[in-house]
């Protein structure tokens, strides 16, 4: 039983923030949700912002695996970042498990989040890399597949900190597409 209390922990923490919030739930809620003592909950995770970092991880993962299924039929990779932005924006803050990567309230915390988890550059970096060889001539230079990483989260992350019809535009997406991304992969 003890060497799945870690992943029951990273569950509960993950239903918690689904009905409070990431910023209400605390880990007395936490320990509560998963059945153990905050000791218990301690002897795993020093402290929430390590339980936070690997629920998003997890998040982002499902997250980003069930994007890539829904587009996986796009063959343009300039098509599949817009229709990538379109998805995330559109169906993100929908999706019950992982929802609360979209919410307003995780704002002021989000950025800082994504820039000090070395685990979730790492995976949304290696996501983009696969989707880039998946989709453009292996020979293609690219030079810095981290910053397109980078474009995409701060993009979304912009629609949500500001919501506006233009990230809802395919041709407004493109041309911001054309302006950021597109030199990084042509260089």
């Amino acid at each position: 039983m003890a060497s799945n209390t870690p992943q029951r922990i990273l569950n509960a923490a993950g239903s918690c923030y689904q009905k409070m919030g990431i910023l209400k739930a605390s880990m007395e809620d936490i320990a509560t949700e998963a059945g153990i003592s905050r000791r218990t909950l301690y002897r795993h995770f020093a402290n929430q912002q390590e339980i936070l970092s690997f629920v998003i991880q997890e998040a982002a993962s499902a997250f980003l695996e069930g994007l890539s299924e829904s587009l996986k039929n796009i063959q343009q990779f300039d098509d599949f970042f817009v229709e990538a932005l379109l998805y995330s924006i559109e169906k993100g803050p929908a999706v019950s498990s992982h929802s609360f990567l979209f919410g307003r309230d995780i704002l002021p915390i989000m950025n800082d989040l994504y820039l000090s988890s070395e685990d979730f550059r790492v995976l949304s970096t290696s996501f983009w890399r696969e989707e880039l060889l998946k989709r453009n001539d292996k020979k293609q230079v690219y030079l810095d597949i981290e910053m397109i990483s980078e474009w995409f989260n701060r993009i979304v992350l912009s629609y949500l900190a500001t919501p506006s019809p233009l990230y809802k535009s395919k041709a407004e997406l493109q041309k911001l597409f054309s302006v950021t991304v597109k030199p990084a992969l042509t260089q």
